[in-house]
């Protein structure tokens, strides 16, 4: 999943270190007509895999992390993201999105999902399929409502309007869904962690403009999770703003409504946040690491001081940029080898120089079956690309 504000080595490597969604599903509804499944915690907890699954890919269609979120939240409700799953009952709703047999699922002209899978040459039971065959329908009927999802700008309001126009549901559990939606967020958004493990925090919580930008105790509040996009770094819909689009060391940043301005535009690159309009790093100031340390900007420092190094992490213990994995072995490297399985980067077992730190890899392949390298570095205890490995994977970690 490549991420927009992020230069050319801005990939993300997924570690299988995040913890089971706490999720449970009550009876639900899918299209106009459908009952939920009533399906169990139990199911959810094995369906988490597939919950994060669903949620980086609708990122990958260019949904911000809110909009993402609340489709899961949708889903889970409805499914508990299980593509084989039948409607609780007997019913008529068939996989994650409870289709209608008779209906959606089988029957509407050029709108159902065996038809769909027919189409492309999938199983109609396969998540991927079912994943797809959604974004389908998004895409190719205005009535199932991705004008208002792609209007949405927090979790309520995405999942909210999915469920109106998408699912179309009767008794729609709202409160359910919303639950879920921003459980989904607080496992698979976004954390932006700098001096001392601490986290890019929104003070006191708070979405009004000019809320001040601290670093704080990472505690996967909403006011630590940030949405990549565009350039931009977004928290509760609005941006990361450089007050009065100045210049000079020491001005303060803040959140602020996204307006297109320069001051709200940020790069990322060699672990630094930078601001072009102003040339400036984000800076953590005397290297105050205490909770509430007010964040500015700085000239940045070539030699990477630790003040101005983010990683930007996922609540699964992904990472863009660097790997978020702690590396034991001191500075040094090691080797990677990566094999792409279906889409998708795998770590290859038969590799005995590979990183034992580092796990599966998830961010998506595009060059078929077959395996490169990519060399990480491991630096002040943390797992970066090498720029200089010629055999790193172009389209995975380090690329």
């Amino acid at each position: 999943m490549k991420l927009s504000v992020l230069s050319s080595m801005g990939t993300r490597i997924s570690l299988s270190l995040f913890a089971l969604l706490p999720l449970s599903v009550a009876p639900g509804c899918g299209s106009p007509g459908d009952g939920g499944v009533g399906s169990s915690s139990e199911a959810i907890v094995s369906g988490t895999t597939n919950n994060e699954t669903a949620f980086d890919y609708f990122v990958s269609q260019g949904l911000s992390y809110d909009q993402a979120a609340g489709i899961v939240g949708n889903l889970d409700q409805e499914s508990s993201m299980d593509p084989t799953i039948s409607q609780y009952g007997g019913g008529p709703g068939r996989g994650i999105a409870q289709w209608s047999a008779g209906g959606r699922w089988d029957t509407d002209p050029e709108d159902n999902v065996l038809w769909y899978a027919s189409r492309v040459g999938q199983s109609a039971e396969s998540l991927q399929l079912q994943l797809e065959f959604v974004w389908y329908e998004l895409t190719t009927f205005p009535s199932y409502g991705l004008e208002p999802l792609r209007a949405a700008n927090n979790v309520t309001g995405a999942t909210v309007a999915f469920q109106g126009d998408f699912e179309g549901c009767g008794t729609c559990d709202q409160g359910n869904r919303i639950t879920f939606a921003n459980e989904a967020l607080s496992a698979f958004g976004r954390t932006v962690i700098g001096l001392d493990g601490k986290c890019l925090d929104v003070l006191g919580d708070v979405s009004t403009n000019g809320a001040p930008i601290d670093l704080y105790e990472c505690n996967a509040g909403g006011n630590q999770l940030w949405t990549l996009e565009s350039g931009h770094l977004e928290a509760f819909g609005k941006c990361l703003d450089v007050v009065n689009g100045g210049t000079t060391d020491g001005t303060a940043v803040q959140l602020w409504e996204c307006n297109g301005n320069p001051q709200q535009v940020w790069t990322y690159a060699n672990g630094m946040l930078k601001n072009p309009h102003s040339n400036k790093c984000l800076n953590v100031p005397g290297f105050d690491s205490s909770n509430g340390t007010k964040l500015i900007i700085w000239d940045c420092e070539t030699s990477g001081n630790g003040n101005e190094i983010w990683h930007i992490n996922s609540g699964s213990g992904a990472t863009t940029g660097s790997v978020n994995d702690s590396c034991s072995n001191g500075s040094g490297f090691c080797t990677e080898t990566l094999q792409c399985d279906n889409g998708h980067w795998i770590a290859r077992t038969d590799d005995s120089t590979s990183c034992t730190s580092v796990e599966n890899v998830s961010e998506p392949c595009s060059g078929g079956d077959g395996y490169c390298t990519t060399t990480l570095q491991c630096d002040g205890g943390y797992w970066v690309p090498r720029t200089s490995d010629s055999a790193a994977c172009t389209s995975g970690p380090g690329g």
